[in-house]
């Protein structure tokens, strides 16, 4: 952008240049905020991936009695029905807190069912618990890290661009005014000195 050599315009440009600097520090702070908070939701993650493993170390101890006929759909009393979550918030960056997770009571026979059918129920219900919640900290993951990025981008931007561009504005602005002003001297004391000679003549 071509900029003017004026002394509004090097106002202009200073005041650009402190709204700038006061920004770096916003974006840095933010920066941190989203790179902890990245930090925190990883460990929440693999927390809930050593618990999804034990979860299944416990089903494949009788896994081949799942594919039994038992009278009922596993797949279907084992899904959830009803998901409530509530929002969150880091940095200005909105995300879904699992809160609870409701499944319908069992509708089935104790008398013409297997008696591993209520142990899979609990199990399998706990798995899918385990797993939708690591679903929703996943699309946090991936909320805070793309706002990071932009972050980290914006904050190059300032510091490596923007700032260092106005800053340079500003001298040349100086320079061209220092000499605008220089010139203006020089051409006063011409104008002084033809004066000065011209009365000296007698004019």
């Amino acid at each position: 952008m071509k900029i003017k050599y004026t002394r509004p315009e090097l106002k202009k440009q200073r005041e650009k240049l402190r709204r700038f600097e006061r920004y770096v520090p916003m974006l840095e702070l933010k920066s941190k905020l989203l790179q902890n908070a990245l930090i925190f939701t990883n460990k929440e993650i693999a927390t809930l991936d050593t618990k999804i493993a034990g979860q299944n170390l416990t089903l494949d101890s009788y896994r081949v009695l799942l594919d039994e006929p038992c009278g009922l759909s596993l797949e279907q009393i084992t899904t959830p029905s009803q998901v409530s979550t509530q929002h969150g918030n880091i940095a200005g960056i909105s995300f879904d807190i699992l809160t609870s997770v409701r499944f319908d009571a069992p509708a089935y026979s104790l008398l013409h069912t297997p008696a591993w059918v209520d142990k899979a129920v609990d199990d399998l219900r706990s798995l899918k618990k385990l797993q939708l919640a690591r679903d929703i900290l996943f699309l946090k993951l991936n909320s805070l890290k793309d706002e990071l990025k932009k972050v980290n981008q914006r904050l190059n931007l300032f510091e490596k661009v923007v700032i260092p561009e106005t800053g340079h504005n500003i001298q040349t602005i100086r320079i061209h005014l220092g000499d605008e002003q220089t010139a203006a001297v020089g051409r006063a004391k011409i104008a002084k000195r033809k004066m000065g000679q011209k009365q000296a003549k007698g004019f």
